[in-house]
């Protein structure tokens, strides 16, 4: 939220275990799984894409298929720590860790058969980084002073001081093709086709996009890595969860990502589907506006916090696919501290004794409190097509009435919300952040 800082701390935090859930092949004789070239990969998602020009947009579906399209320098571990391949095959730190130069690998061309080249690194930072792009993660990139090519493969990016996340942020921006954008002013690249016809340079191509009903990529036969197994991956918009849960089911869509936790016994129980679960480097957090004039007290925002059951949310929530978090890191991350794990926080005596300090009272009796002729509300905004954070909503809900809070629920499209809460209009968000 823009204005004042969303107060991450004080909501409730919640890491999640990203649930996959693919074709399995149920009973039966075994199966050779060598891998072989063909057959289609259907993919069923909740929410048409808002774009597949990634710097512009804040939906993880899309980043996920996105990176498909687009490959960057390097492909980071869930644990940030540790690097794959990606268009750079090497990369080397200068002797005072103020730079870092990446070395392309050889042979890397579009889709459209054009090379890829150092250029392409240097115009994507300065898209991510320009305010007109608005990039999601553009203050990741604020210790990166300069990217140059010192030749057409290789680049070197400058930073201010030397951190532990360098690598990590100068991968964050997908290369993009200057030879198409490079002399598109920044303020017209909200508009341009790219957005819903790119032209990428990773083991899939763009195919086509029918609006509201999928989105199809295929294999790209020359890809420097190799061409890839699947023929095609479609991502087929299916936005009620029972619905992507039946066409699971059914073999009308191959893999549900995320799935949501209510339906997961159902699926598990099937003997034609498999179900993995991993740890996942998103949480799922409440964050405050403190520009409210309600949230801007402190001791409700404490209180609020105490009043949540971390422990309650991941056994009903998400379904015991789950763990309590209390702090914004999860434990996929290696900065995650296990040691601050041991408190719950969870403390609603304590939460009630923190409001009525603060001057909050029910004074009428019916169960709300008051101060100063105002009642204590809240109101909670979420994604209305994520499910397990609807769920998660209504749980956090009674939590806040148990303590004397009118805790409202409002559901709005994920555009629209996130609209809104860059905007600084809604009071308490609940959304997830972070990768995996």
């Amino acid at each position: 939220m823009r204005g004042a800082p969303a107060c991450v701390a004080g909501g409730a935090l919640v890491g999640l275990m990203a649930v996959v859930v693919a074709c399995g092949g149920g009973p039966g004789p075994a199966v050779d799984d060598t891998p072989v070239d063909g057959d289609m990969l259907v993919v069923g998602i909740a929410a048409d894409f808002d774009t597949l020009f990634l710097p512009m947009t804040n939906m993880t579906q899309v980043m996920r298929a996105g990176r498909l399209l687009y490959w960057p320098l390097l492909r980071p571990e869930a644990d940030g720590e540790r690097f794959r391949l990606g268009l750079a095959d090497s990369f080397r730190y200068a002797p005072d860790s103020l730079a870092i130069d990446f070395f392309l690998h050889p042979g890397l061309t579009w889709h459209d058969g054009v090379p890829v080249t150092a250029d392409d690194v240097v115009l994507s930072h300065r898209v991510c980084t320009a305010p007109e792009v608005a990039f999601a993660f553009a203050d990741e990139l604020s210790h990166i002073v300069d990217v140059e090519p010192l030749d057409d493969a290789t680049v070197r990016f400058r930073f201010d001081r030397a951190y532990t996340d360098q690598v990590l942020d100068a991968t964050l921006c997908v290369p993009l093709p200057h030879h198409i954008l490079g002399d598109v002013p920044l303020d017209e690249l909200r508009n341009h086709q790219i957005h819903r016809a790119p032209v990428g340079n990773g083991p899939f191509r763009f195919v086509s996009w029918d609006a509201q009903q999928e989105i199809v990529m295929e294999a790209n036969p020359t890809f420097v890595h190799g061409r890839p197994h699947l023929d095609r991956i479609v991502f087929r918009i299916v936005p009620e969860a029972a619905s992507r849960a039946t066409q699971l089911g059914s073999g009308e869509i191959d893999l549900w990502l995320d799935a949501t936790k209510t339906f997961v016994p159902q699926i598990r129980a099937n003997p034609n589907l498999v179900v993995h679960t991993y740890p996942s480097g998103r949480y799922t957090f409440v964050a405050w506006n403190v520009d409210d004039p309600i949230l801007a007290e402190r001791p409700v925002r404490r209180a609020l916090s105490l009043a949540v059951d971390r422990e309650a949310l991941a056994a009903t929530a998400l379904n015991g696919e789950g763990a309590p978090l209390v702090q914004p890191l999860s434990v996929a991350n290696w900065a995650h501290d296990p040691d601050l794990e041991t408190a719950s926080g969870f403390d609603p005596d304590l939460a009630r004794r923190t409001l009525e300090a603060a001057g909050w009272v029910d004074t009428d009796g019916n169960a709300i409190r008051e101060k100063n002729g105002s009642r204590l509300a809240v109101t909670i905004h979420v994604a209305v097509e994520n499910q397990s954070r609807v769920d998660t909503a209504t749980i956090v809900q009674q939590m806040f009435r148990d303590v004397g809070v009118d805790a409202q629920i409002r559901t709005s499209e994920f555009g629209t919300l996130i609209d809104r809460a860059t905007r600084g209009e809604l009071p308490a968000v609940l959304q997830a952040y972070g990768g995996g």
